[in-house]
């Protein structure tokens, strides 16, 4: 009996005294995740809410996922826009075919998922093209948002170049071939064409009614297919043009799918000339007759 009444008194001997509060446990602090588009992340930039600013003077970067390809601009009156996609994996001939049968211009977007789309302040979709390659008119000054929709072809970056009034273009001895400041045509060597159209803009003084004769040498030459797509027409999706315009670029001149292209200067002035061969560099040679 006294035993009992000993440990009765003692509680037990492990409760605590009354009145002393417990120390909680502390929880586990959960791991916060890091993957983009997580639950529980912020949205990575680029994201429709969080779009980036197009760059004119870097390239810009792509991924494989539309939803974060996303940039805007603040365009002028009368401006226009010339994009140049590069991607890891470049379009396949089927790809540039498809999009050639679907190009997804204006309103309306192309039904295949290999396109560049621009919206207006509403959301509203104004132009785009299902292809690498984008010259774009904005039809009122405001601010734009262009998404790129390339999934299956890796990432890769975007060039742009803005065209602005009457004189877009500079022309020098030292250009760098982007479509505002294109490089001197040489009719005395070889020109290089390097692995982006971005910069393959070429820049020559003709007189009225001169000849011009332009061929191209290949690392790669084409393909019989790409033959026989450019002799389906003219103008083609599947890098293989040489296209010659006007001064401003506002005009197109002469164009041919394929590795040569005669032209005659309609008058006398500054014009500009286009190789669009993709990733396949090579030497563009020029001779005037």
């Amino acid at each position: 009996m006294l035993a009992l009444l000993v440990l009765s008194a003692c509680g037990g001997g492990s409760d605590p005294e009354p009145g002393t509060p417990t120390t909680p446990t502390t929880p586990t602090t959960p791991t916060t995740p890091t993957t983009p588009g997580t639950p529980g992340t912020p949205v990575a930039s680029g994201s429709p809410s969080s779009p980036k600013s197009l760059s004119f003077e870097s390239s810009n970067t792509i991924g494989a996922d539309p939803f974060f390809n996303n940039f805007t601009y603040v365009a002028s009156a009368d401006e226009r826009l010339v994009v140049r996609v590069n991607l890891a994996a470049p379009l396949s001939d089927t790809e540039s075919a498809r999009c050639a049968s679907n190009p997804g211009t204006g309103s309306t977007p192309s039904s295949y998922s290999s396109q560049i789309h621009i919206y207006d302040s509403r959301g509203v979709r104004v132009g785009g093209i299902c292809g690498e390659d984008l010259t774009f008119n904005f039809p009122a000054p405001g601010t734009y948002m262009l998404n790129f929709e390339f999934p299956s072809n890796g990432g890769g970056t975007i060039n742009a170049a803005s065209l602005v009034g009457v004189s877009p273009v500079q022309f020098s001895d030292s250009g760098d071939g982007t479509p505002t400041r294109p490089k001197k045509l040489s009719t005395l060597t070889g020109n290089a064409i390097g692995s982006n159209p971005f910069n393959g803009y070429y820049w020559v003084q003709a007189a009225q009614g001169e000849s011009f004769v332009l061929g191209v040498q290949l690392h790669r030459p084409l393909t019989q297919t790409q033959k026989t797509r450019c002799a389906s027409g003219a103008e083609s999706t599947n890098n293989a043009q040489l296209r010659v315009f006007n001064a401003s670029l506002s005009q197109q001149v002469a164009v041919a799918c394929g590795e040569g292209l005669r032209f005659v200067a309609p008058a006398a002035g500054t014009y500009i000339i286009q190789t669009d061969y993709g990733v396949n560099g090579g030497t563009l040679n020029a001779s005037r007759l």
